[in-house]
């Protein structure tokens, strides 16, 4: 049976979620209650999906209620938010993602583990077919004022 992450582990990605959106969007979050739970995503959610290799392996899936997408994008575009599938708010979102795995990674450098991510999947998730992980992962609401993102962490020891 794998080794479960430890919480420096876990933090690494948590706190650079919330370091990068609230210097991004401009969004204050708060964590809220952690969960363990199998793979969980409602339906008609933006989901982002990065591939984690190395000392760990797995997936950290962000997942968006679209109306807080929204607010998030014209934060960010300084704009009224195009449509969620404009190429524009797709770039933007997977770059977001990408500077949170950027600084989780350097996090998890400092703790000894060396991990390379892949390049994030933007998605739709009620039209993704997406091999799923087969095991728990930790659930961490953000929560804030225009409401919850979803951080999925599914990650393991290599």
């Amino acid at each position: 049976m794998p080794r479960r992450i430890t919480a420096d582990e876990l933090n690494s990605f948590v706190t650079s979620s919330v370091e990068v959106l609230e210097k991004l969007a401009r969004i204050s979050t708060q964590v809220g209650t952690l969960r363990r739970q199998q793979w969980s995503i409602p339906l008609d959610r933006l989901i982002i999906v990065i591939g984690i290799e190395g000392d760990l392996y797995g997936r950290v899936v962000f997942h968006f209620d679209p109306l807080v997408l929204e607010r998030i994008l014209a934060s960010m575009l300084g704009t009224p938010t195009p449509p969620l599938t404009d190429p524009i708010c797709l770039d933007t979102l997977g770059e977001v993602a990408n500077i949170i795995a950027g600084n989780a990674t350097g996090r998890m450098e400092a703790l000894g583990l060396q991990i390379a991510i892949t390049p994030p999947q933007v998605l739709i998730w009620k039209d993704v077919s997406q091999e799923v992980p087969e095991h728990e992962g930790i659930v961490v609401p953000l929560k804030s004022t225009w409401g919850e993102i979803g951080v999925s962490i599914f990650l393991e020891n290599a």
